[in-house]
Protein backbone atom coordinates (compact mmCIF):
# COMPACT_ATOMS: atom_id res chain seq x y z
CA UNK A 1 0.00 0.00 0.00
CA UNK A 2 1.24 3.49 -1.06
CA UNK A 3 0.89 6.40 0.90
CA UNK A 4 0.84 10.13 -0.96
CA UNK A 5 2.42 12.51 0.77
CA UNK A 6 1.99 16.69 -0.36
CA UNK A 7 5.28 18.45 -0.19
CA UNK A 8 5.35 22.17 0.85
CA UNK A 9 8.43 23.33 1.69
CA UNK A 10 10.63 25.26 -0.77
CA UNK A 11 14.26 24.16 0.20
CA UNK A 12 17.24 26.41 -0.92
CA UNK A 13 19.62 24.90 -0.18
CA UNK A 14 22.82 25.73 -2.70
CA UNK A 15 20.70 28.00 -4.21
CA UNK A 16 18.09 25.32 -5.74
CA UNK A 17 14.62 25.94 -4.98
CA UNK A 18 12.29 22.91 -4.96
CA UNK A 19 8.48 23.14 -6.01
CA UNK A 20 5.58 21.40 -4.65
CA UNK A 21 5.24 18.30 -5.59
CA UNK A 22 3.30 15.10 -4.79
CA UNK A 23 5.34 11.96 -3.82
CA UNK A 24 4.55 8.29 -3.28
CA UNK A 25 6.18 6.06 -1.00
CA UNK A 26 5.36 2.18 0.29
CA UNK A 27 6.17 1.11 3.45
CA UNK A 28 9.06 -0.76 2.58
CA UNK A 29 10.44 2.74 1.48
CA UNK A 30 9.58 5.07 4.47
CA UNK A 31 11.51 1.87 6.81
CA UNK A 32 14.30 2.09 5.12
CA UNK A 33 14.62 5.51 4.44
CA UNK A 34 13.69 5.89 8.43
CA UNK A 35 16.41 3.45 9.45
CA UNK A 36 19.31 4.72 7.39
CA UNK A 37 18.56 7.98 9.28
CA UNK A 38 18.38 6.69 12.94
CA UNK A 39 22.09 5.18 11.81
CA UNK A 40 23.59 8.72 10.89
CA UNK A 41 22.15 10.54 13.71
CA UNK A 42 22.10 8.29 16.50
CA UNK A 43 25.27 6.40 15.26
CA UNK A 44 27.42 7.49 12.53
CA UNK A 45 27.95 11.45 13.81
CA UNK A 46 28.55 10.98 16.89
CA UNK A 47 31.61 8.50 16.06
CA UNK A 48 32.13 10.76 13.77
CA UNK A 49 32.06 13.34 16.24
CA UNK A 50 34.28 11.41 18.86
CA UNK A 51 37.54 11.21 16.49
CA UNK A 52 37.15 14.07 14.15
CA UNK A 53 38.63 17.46 16.17
CA UNK A 54 38.16 19.63 13.50
CA UNK A 55 34.44 19.03 14.09
CA UNK A 56 34.90 19.33 17.85
CA UNK A 57 36.73 22.52 17.26
CA UNK A 58 34.17 23.67 14.55
CA UNK A 59 31.25 22.95 16.95
CA UNK A 60 32.76 24.81 19.78
CA UNK A 61 34.36 28.09 18.15
CA UNK A 62 31.89 28.41 15.14
CA UNK A 63 34.68 30.41 13.36
CA UNK A 64 32.05 31.70 10.34
CA UNK A 65 32.11 35.07 8.59
CA UNK A 66 29.87 36.88 10.24
CA UNK A 67 28.58 38.93 8.40
CA UNK A 68 29.37 37.43 4.74
CA UNK A 69 32.58 38.42 3.24
CA UNK A 70 32.84 41.52 5.76
CA UNK A 71 34.40 44.67 5.03
CA UNK A 72 36.49 45.49 7.77
CA UNK A 73 38.53 48.57 6.02
CA UNK A 74 35.14 50.09 5.79
CA UNK A 75 33.01 50.42 9.05
CA UNK A 76 30.94 52.90 8.26
CA UNK A 77 29.07 50.65 5.94
CA UNK A 78 27.91 48.86 9.19
CA UNK A 79 26.95 52.18 10.76
CA UNK A 80 30.51 53.09 13.02
CA UNK A 81 32.03 56.02 12.84
CA UNK A 82 35.36 56.96 14.06
CA UNK A 83 36.90 53.92 13.99
CA UNK A 84 40.35 52.58 13.10
CA UNK A 85 41.08 49.10 11.70
CA UNK A 86 44.68 48.08 11.98
CA UNK A 87 46.69 45.01 12.46
CA UNK A 88 49.34 43.11 14.52
CA UNK A 89 51.67 40.44 14.65
CA UNK A 90 52.04 38.68 18.54
CA UNK A 91 55.64 38.36 19.41
CA UNK A 92 55.81 42.00 17.52
CA UNK A 93 56.89 44.93 20.00
CA UNK A 94 57.67 47.17 17.40
CA UNK A 95 54.33 47.84 15.62
CA UNK A 96 52.81 51.14 16.41
CA UNK A 97 50.10 51.22 14.27
CA UNK A 98 47.93 53.11 17.23
CA UNK A 99 49.00 55.72 18.95
CA UNK A 100 46.88 54.84 22.84
CA UNK A 101 48.95 57.42 24.37
CA UNK A 102 46.76 60.40 22.80
CA UNK A 103 43.62 59.02 24.78
CA UNK A 104 42.67 59.99 27.97
CA UNK A 105 39.68 57.72 28.95
CA UNK A 106 40.20 54.06 30.34
CA UNK A 107 41.07 51.39 27.60
CA UNK A 108 38.44 48.00 27.04
CA UNK A 109 39.53 45.02 25.26
CA UNK A 110 36.28 43.66 24.19
CA UNK A 111 36.08 39.40 23.02
CA UNK A 112 33.35 37.92 21.42
CA UNK A 113 31.82 34.76 21.22
CA UNK A 114 31.40 31.85 18.42
CA UNK A 115 29.49 32.96 14.98
CA UNK A 116 31.15 36.61 15.43
CA UNK A 117 33.32 39.21 14.01
CA UNK A 118 34.71 42.16 15.83
CA UNK A 119 32.80 44.48 13.40
CA UNK A 120 29.53 42.81 14.33
CA UNK A 121 28.99 44.00 18.13
CA UNK A 122 28.15 47.64 17.11
CA UNK A 123 25.04 47.79 19.62
CA UNK A 124 27.85 47.15 22.27
CA UNK A 125 30.21 49.45 20.80
CA UNK A 126 28.29 52.57 21.04
CA UNK A 127 26.92 51.78 24.76
CA UNK A 128 30.78 51.23 26.22
CA UNK A 129 32.60 53.93 23.59
CA UNK A 130 31.24 56.40 25.93
CA UNK A 131 33.04 55.43 28.60
CA UNK A 132 36.62 53.80 26.63
CA UNK A 133 38.85 53.60 23.95
CA UNK A 134 37.68 50.08 22.57
CA UNK A 135 39.78 47.66 21.27
CA UNK A 136 37.16 44.79 19.67
CA UNK A 137 39.61 41.61 18.07
CA UNK A 138 38.93 39.15 16.38
CA UNK A 139 40.58 35.86 17.91
CA UNK A 140 42.59 34.02 15.81
CA UNK A 141 40.66 32.25 13.26
CA UNK A 142 38.05 34.43 13.32
CA UNK A 143 37.22 36.90 10.39
CA UNK A 144 40.78 37.87 8.83
CA UNK A 145 42.79 37.19 12.03
CA UNK A 146 45.51 34.37 12.02
CA UNK A 147 43.54 32.27 8.94
CA UNK A 148 46.26 30.24 9.01
CA UNK A 149 46.23 29.36 12.81
CA UNK A 150 43.61 26.63 13.75
CA UNK A 151 41.53 28.49 17.22
CA UNK A 152 41.98 27.00 20.80
CA UNK A 153 41.37 28.00 24.18
CA UNK A 154 45.04 27.74 24.77
CA UNK A 155 45.89 29.62 22.12
CA UNK A 156 43.46 32.33 22.01
CA UNK A 157 44.69 33.40 25.54
CA UNK A 158 48.26 33.24 24.49
CA UNK A 159 47.12 35.87 21.75
CA UNK A 160 45.20 37.93 24.61
CA UNK A 161 47.92 37.94 26.94
CA UNK A 162 49.90 39.50 24.49
CA UNK A 163 47.69 41.59 22.64
CA UNK A 164 47.23 43.49 26.55
CA UNK A 165 51.27 43.97 26.81
CA UNK A 166 51.04 45.36 23.71
CA UNK A 167 48.36 48.12 24.48
CA UNK A 168 50.09 48.35 28.02
CA UNK A 169 53.74 49.74 26.08
CA UNK A 170 50.98 52.28 24.38
CA UNK A 171 49.37 53.64 27.55
CA UNK A 172 49.58 54.06 30.94
CA UNK A 173 45.52 54.72 30.89
CA UNK A 174 43.95 52.09 33.00
CA UNK A 175 42.71 49.05 30.76
CA UNK A 176 39.51 46.66 31.33
CA UNK A 177 38.53 43.55 29.49
CA UNK A 178 34.94 42.45 28.65
CA UNK A 179 33.82 39.24 27.08
CA UNK A 180 30.76 38.24 25.58
CA UNK A 181 29.65 34.44 26.00
CA UNK A 182 32.32 32.24 24.38
CA UNK A 183 34.50 35.42 24.56
CA UNK A 184 33.56 35.88 28.49
CA UNK A 185 35.44 32.68 29.32
CA UNK A 186 38.20 33.68 27.20
CA UNK A 187 38.55 36.45 28.70
CA UNK A 188 37.90 35.01 32.30
CA UNK A 189 40.97 32.68 31.48
CA UNK A 190 43.24 35.54 30.35
CA UNK A 191 42.94 37.91 33.24
CA UNK A 192 43.84 34.79 35.24
CA UNK A 193 47.06 33.84 32.95
CA UNK A 194 47.78 37.39 33.31
CA UNK A 195 47.92 37.25 37.08
CA UNK A 196 50.52 34.68 36.93
CA UNK A 197 52.77 37.20 34.90
CA UNK A 198 51.27 40.14 37.96
CA UNK A 199 49.37 41.75 35.74
CA UNK A 200 45.99 42.53 37.02
CA UNK A 201 43.22 44.79 34.87
CA UNK A 202 41.16 47.39 36.36
CA UNK A 203 38.06 45.40 36.22
CA UNK A 204 36.52 42.47 34.09
CA UNK A 205 32.93 42.40 32.54
CA UNK A 206 31.69 39.07 31.82
CA UNK A 207 28.10 39.05 29.25
CA UNK A 208 25.92 36.49 28.92
CA UNK A 209 28.64 33.84 29.43
CA UNK A 210 28.88 30.40 31.25
CA UNK A 211 30.16 28.48 33.99
CA UNK A 212 32.13 25.58 32.19
CA UNK A 213 31.73 24.15 28.59
CA UNK A 214 30.83 20.71 29.82
CA UNK A 215 28.01 23.21 32.10
CA UNK A 216 26.42 24.63 29.22
CA UNK A 217 26.29 21.22 26.89
CA UNK A 218 24.88 19.37 29.76
CA UNK A 219 22.25 22.54 30.58
CA UNK A 220 20.62 21.83 26.83
CA UNK A 221 21.33 17.96 26.81
CA UNK A 222 19.17 18.00 30.29
CA UNK A 223 16.81 20.36 29.19
CA UNK A 224 13.30 20.24 28.49
CA UNK A 225 12.22 17.59 26.66
CA UNK A 226 11.09 18.73 23.33
CA UNK A 227 9.15 16.53 20.21
CA UNK A 228 10.58 18.18 17.85
CA UNK A 229 14.19 18.00 17.24
CA UNK A 230 16.39 20.54 15.43
CA UNK A 231 19.08 19.83 13.09
CA UNK A 232 21.34 22.64 13.36
CA UNK A 233 23.32 23.83 9.93
CA UNK A 234 25.85 22.19 10.41
CA UNK A 235 24.83 18.66 10.41
CA UNK A 236 22.16 19.02 8.10
CA UNK A 237 24.33 20.69 4.88
CA UNK A 238 27.19 18.07 6.16
CA UNK A 239 24.39 14.88 5.90
CA UNK A 240 22.78 16.67 2.35
CA UNK A 241 26.51 16.97 1.05
CA UNK A 242 27.18 13.57 1.92
CA UNK A 243 24.12 11.81 0.02
CA UNK A 244 24.93 10.42 -3.68
CA UNK A 245 22.15 10.95 -5.13
CA UNK A 246 19.95 13.35 -7.59
CA UNK A 247 18.59 16.25 -6.25
CA UNK A 248 14.86 15.09 -6.97
CA UNK A 249 15.85 12.66 -4.74
CA UNK A 250 17.37 13.97 -2.17
CA UNK A 251 14.27 16.75 -1.95
CA UNK A 252 12.37 12.93 -1.61
CA UNK A 253 14.16 12.19 1.24
CA UNK A 254 14.49 15.08 3.13
CA UNK A 255 10.56 15.81 3.03
CA UNK A 256 9.96 12.79 4.24
CA UNK A 257 12.08 12.61 6.99
CA UNK A 258 10.06 16.02 7.91
CA UNK A 259 6.78 14.34 7.74
CA UNK A 260 7.29 11.59 9.36
CA UNK A 261 9.86 12.13 12.14
CA UNK A 262 8.67 15.55 12.59
CA UNK A 263 12.32 16.49 12.88
CA UNK A 264 12.76 20.36 11.75
CA UNK A 265 15.48 21.65 9.23
CA UNK A 266 16.65 25.13 10.62
CA UNK A 267 18.99 27.41 9.82
CA UNK A 268 20.31 26.24 6.74
CA UNK A 269 21.38 28.91 5.33
CA UNK A 270 24.02 29.70 7.51
CA UNK A 271 26.32 27.22 6.89
CA UNK A 272 27.31 28.53 3.41
CA UNK A 273 29.68 31.32 5.63
CA UNK A 274 32.51 29.78 6.36
CA UNK A 275 35.35 27.53 6.33
CA UNK A 276 37.89 25.96 8.81
CA UNK A 277 41.20 26.55 8.29
CA UNK A 278 43.50 23.76 7.60
CA UNK A 279 46.69 25.09 9.57
CA UNK A 280 48.53 23.68 12.15
CA UNK A 281 48.09 24.76 15.15
CA UNK A 282 50.48 26.86 17.25
CA UNK A 283 52.53 28.54 14.83
CA UNK A 284 54.34 31.44 15.84
CA UNK A 285 53.61 35.55 15.17
CA UNK A 286 49.72 34.82 13.59
CA UNK A 287 48.65 38.04 12.15
CA UNK A 288 45.96 39.77 15.13
CA UNK A 289 43.37 41.71 13.70
CA UNK A 290 41.72 44.99 15.83
CA UNK A 291 39.63 47.38 15.71
CA UNK A 292 39.85 50.76 17.42
CA UNK A 293 36.47 52.41 18.44
CA UNK A 294 33.08 50.58 18.67
CA UNK A 295 31.15 47.62 17.02
CA UNK A 296 27.85 45.73 16.43
CA UNK A 297 24.02 44.67 15.76
CA UNK A 298 22.98 40.99 16.80
CA UNK A 299 23.50 38.31 14.76
CA UNK A 300 26.04 36.78 16.83
CA UNK A 301 24.66 34.09 18.58
CA UNK A 302 21.76 33.81 15.98
CA UNK A 303 23.59 30.83 14.54
CA UNK A 304 24.16 27.85 17.16
CA UNK A 305 25.99 27.32 20.23
CA UNK A 306 27.88 24.26 21.48
CA UNK A 307 25.00 23.50 23.38
CA UNK A 308 22.56 22.77 20.93
CA UNK A 309 24.43 19.67 20.56
CA UNK A 310 21.45 18.60 22.60
CA UNK A 311 18.79 18.98 19.97
CA UNK A 312 20.10 16.03 18.45
CA UNK A 313 21.92 14.11 20.84
CA UNK A 314 20.20 14.19 24.32
CA UNK A 315 18.59 10.61 24.29
CA UNK A 316 21.77 9.19 23.64
CA UNK A 317 23.02 6.77 26.33
CA UNK A 318 26.79 7.17 25.30
CA UNK A 319 27.05 11.06 25.11
CA UNK A 320 29.61 11.07 27.83
CA UNK A 321 31.69 8.98 26.15
CA UNK A 322 31.09 10.60 22.57
CA UNK A 323 30.80 14.00 23.45
CA UNK A 324 31.77 15.32 26.52
CA UNK A 325 34.63 13.43 27.12
CA UNK A 326 36.50 14.36 23.32
CA UNK A 327 36.01 17.54 23.61
CA UNK A 328 37.81 18.03 27.20
CA UNK A 329 40.65 15.39 25.85
CA UNK A 330 41.08 17.62 23.10
CA UNK A 331 41.49 20.78 25.15
CA UNK A 332 38.07 22.31 24.83
CA UNK A 333 37.56 22.64 28.18
CA UNK A 334 36.50 26.84 28.79
CA UNK A 335 36.37 25.85 33.02
CA UNK A 336 35.31 29.68 34.13
CA UNK A 337 34.25 28.76 37.44
CA UNK A 338 37.99 27.46 38.49
CA UNK A 339 39.47 30.43 36.38
CA UNK A 340 37.63 32.81 38.07
CA UNK A 341 38.93 32.09 41.56
CA UNK A 342 42.78 33.83 40.34
CA UNK A 343 40.88 36.82 39.31
CA UNK A 344 42.29 39.47 41.29
CA UNK A 345 39.88 42.47 40.28
CA UNK A 346 36.32 43.70 40.85
CA UNK A 347 33.87 41.74 38.18
CA UNK A 348 30.37 42.87 36.87
CA UNK A 349 28.33 40.04 35.21
CA UNK A 350 25.14 40.24 33.32
CA UNK A 351 22.54 38.03 31.87
CA UNK A 352 18.81 37.70 30.57
CA UNK A 353 16.66 35.25 31.74
CA UNK A 354 15.52 34.73 28.09
CA UNK A 355 18.87 33.88 27.00
CA UNK A 356 18.39 31.25 24.23
CA UNK A 357 21.81 30.37 23.93
CA UNK A 358 23.55 30.05 27.33
CA UNK A 359 20.60 29.56 30.30
CA UNK A 360 20.97 31.95 32.43
CA UNK A 361 21.44 29.71 35.35
CA UNK A 362 24.81 29.24 34.33
CA UNK A 363 26.07 33.12 34.74
CA UNK A 364 23.66 33.00 38.29
CA UNK A 365 26.64 29.60 38.93
CA UNK A 366 29.30 31.59 37.77
CA UNK A 367 28.05 34.76 40.25
CA UNK A 368 27.53 32.64 43.19
CA UNK A 369 30.86 30.93 42.72
CA UNK A 370 32.95 34.00 42.09
CA UNK A 371 31.63 35.78 44.97
CA UNK A 372 31.55 32.84 47.50
CA UNK A 373 34.89 31.04 46.65
CA UNK A 374 37.10 34.11 45.91
CA UNK A 375 38.31 36.57 48.94
CA UNK A 376 36.41 39.79 47.76
CA UNK A 377 38.33 41.93 49.97
CA UNK A 378 41.83 41.25 48.05
CA UNK A 379 40.62 40.49 45.31
CA UNK A 380 37.81 42.74 44.56
CA UNK A 381 34.35 42.96 44.32
CA UNK A 382 31.27 40.93 42.34
CA UNK A 383 28.32 42.61 41.02
CA UNK A 384 25.26 40.31 39.63
CA UNK A 385 22.91 41.85 37.10
CA UNK A 386 20.08 39.54 35.82
CA UNK A 387 17.69 40.56 33.63
CA UNK A 388 14.47 39.52 33.29
CA UNK A 389 12.45 38.25 30.32
CA UNK A 390 12.59 41.51 27.88
CA UNK A 391 13.44 40.11 24.64
CA UNK A 392 17.73 41.07 25.05
CA UNK A 393 17.76 36.79 25.03
CA UNK A 394 21.47 36.74 24.21
CA UNK A 395 22.95 39.72 22.94
CA UNK A 396 20.61 42.47 23.31
CA UNK A 397 21.51 43.02 27.13
CA UNK A 398 23.60 46.44 26.32
CA UNK A 399 20.15 47.60 24.87
CA UNK A 400 18.85 47.99 28.61
CA UNK A 401 18.53 51.53 29.37
CA UNK A 402 19.93 50.99 33.29
CA UNK A 403 23.06 49.34 30.97
CA UNK A 404 25.06 52.81 31.47
CA UNK A 405 23.89 53.02 35.23
CA UNK A 406 25.58 49.74 35.84
CA UNK A 407 28.55 50.47 34.38
CA UNK A 408 29.49 54.02 35.90
CA UNK A 409 28.38 52.32 39.19
CA UNK A 410 30.96 49.49 38.13
CA UNK A 411 33.58 51.74 37.20
CA UNK A 412 33.72 53.84 40.63
CA UNK A 413 34.07 50.06 42.41
CA UNK A 414 36.74 49.47 40.04
CA UNK A 415 38.55 53.05 41.33
CA UNK A 416 37.66 52.40 45.03
CA UNK A 417 39.29 49.06 44.87
CA UNK A 418 41.80 49.95 42.32
CA UNK A 419 43.53 46.32 42.90
CA UNK A 420 45.77 47.02 39.68
CA UNK A 421 47.27 49.49 37.79
CA UNK A 422 45.32 47.66 34.77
Amino acid sequence: METEYSIRTAYEDFGDVFPDAVIHFDNFSRFVLMFVLFLAVWVVFPIVFMLAISLQRFFIFMNVDVPSNPQFNNPENYGIDGVINFYITTMDRDNSTLVLADTKKPVLLYMHGVACTRIVPTLTYNVIRKYFLVIGMDHRGYGDSGTNVLPSELGIVNDNIQLYKWVRAKTNNQIYVWGHSLGGALAIHSVRALKDENIVPVGLFLESTFSTMRDEINTHILGKTQKILRFNAVLTMTWIRTLTMTWSHMKVIVEVIVLESHIKFTDTGQLKQGVMSPATEGKASNPGQLMQGVMSPATEGKGRDPGQLRQIFKWLAYFEQTVLEPLEKNGFLFRSTTNILYVDCPIMIMHAQDDNVVHYTLGRKLYEVASTERDLTTQGNVTFHEFEEMGYKHVYITSDPNIPKYIEEFMEVCERENKGKG
